[in-house]
């Protein structure tokens, strides 16, 4: 709810249609908060930068909780993001995941256009 407080408003104005999918239970993840709310923020700006001057400008961010895993899925309208260019994303990413323990039970998953 606070990424959505900081991106809100600019995607409104920039003619976006976001959307927040939550479930309706809460769900408790052990991390910091700060930096959990700056991996929504960088995210969710990508997905803004990437369909800001398309005709069909759509975000959306999803949040599915199961069996003790978190799941956030982040989608866009946008053209997608090259072979290339996944596989060193993925590739950081996943040692990033490693370094901090505190998000071991957070998955993140971009769906992207091939």
């Amino acid at each position: 709810e606070e990424t959505k407080g900081f991106l809100g408003e600019r995607f409104q104005s920039h003619g976006i249609d976001f959307k927040m999918i939550l479930p309706n239970e809460e769900i408790l993840v052990n991390c910091r908060q700060a930096e959990l709310i700056q991996v929504f923020l960088n995210l969710l700006t990508n997905s803004f930068d990437a369909v800001k001057s398309l005709n069909e400008k759509k975000v959306e961010l999803k949040i599915i909780s199961e069996g003790g895993t978190v799941r956030v899925l982040v989608a866009d309208s946008g053209p997608g993001i090259s072979e290339n260019l996944r596989e060193k994303i993925k590739c950081q990413f996943q040692s990033q995941l490693k370094m901090k323990q505190n998000l071991n039970s957070l998955v993140v998953v971009w769906e992207m256009k091939s």
